[in-house]
C-alpha cells in the first residue's frame, strides 16, 4: 500500500522502496487584508450588523468563492468574524463580525493604502499665466490665447 515492492524466491530478492515522499506545501496561508481579500473585510465593515453567506460576499465582492472561505476561514480563526449558523446541503451558513473595532483596527494597521490609491498632485498655472491673470483678464480668456502665446507651457496634470 505504501508503494514498496518485493519479490522473494528461494535463491532471488528484488526489494524496491517506495518513493520519497514529495514535499507539500504545510497549507495556504491567507492574509485577510490583502487587496483582493479585504473587499471581504470592507464589505463586512460597512454592513456590521447583517449576516452573510459565502455566495452573497461573493457576488459583493466579485471575488471566488474559494477566496472567500479562505478569507473566512482566517478571520474567525482570529476571532474576528464568527459564524452564527452552521451550513449544511439545504442551508447555508451565515456570518457576521464578531470584533467591529478589533477589525478595523486590524485592517487599518496591514492596509496598504497606496496600493490602493492613486496619488495625483495638481500645480496651479504656470507663474507667467498667473501674473496675466492677476494683470490683465482679457489677455488670459481671448480665444486666441494659446496662438499668441505658444512658447508658454503650463505643467497641469490629469486625473486618472
Amino acid at each position: 500500500m505504501n508503494g514498496r515492492l518485493f519479490i522473494k524466491t528461494t535463491s532471488f530478492l528484488l526489494d524496491r522502496e517506495p518513493k520519497r515522499k514529495v514535499y507539500r506545501n504545510p497549507g495556504v496561508t491567507l492574509n485577510p487584508f490583502t487587496l483582493k481579500s479585504s473587499r471581504v473585510v470592507r464589505v463586512l465593515l460597512s454592513h456590521q450588523t447583517q449576516e452573510w453567506t459565502q455566495a452573497e460576499l461573493e457576488s459583493r465582492t466579485g471575488i471566488s468563492r474559494a477566496s472567500v472561505s479562505l478569507t473566512l476561514g482566517d478571520l474567525i480563526e482570529r476571532e474576528l468574524v464568527e459564524q452564527t449558523r452552521p451550513g449544511n446541503r439545504q442551508v447555508a451558513a451565515l456570518y457576521r463580525v464578531r470584533d467591529f473595532n478589533r477589525l478595523l483596527d486590524d485592517w487599518g494597521a496591514e492596509d496598504e493604502w497606496g496600493k490602493r490609491t492613486t496619488i495625483r498632485q495638481y500645480s496651479v498655472l504656470a507663474a507667467n499665466l498667473v501674473f496675466c491673470l492677476i494683470n490683465d483678464w482679457s489677455y488670459y480668456f481671448d480665444p486666441v490665447f494659446w496662438l499668441r502665446a505658444t512658447y508658454r507651457h503650463t505643467d497641469l496634470l490629469g486625473a486618472a
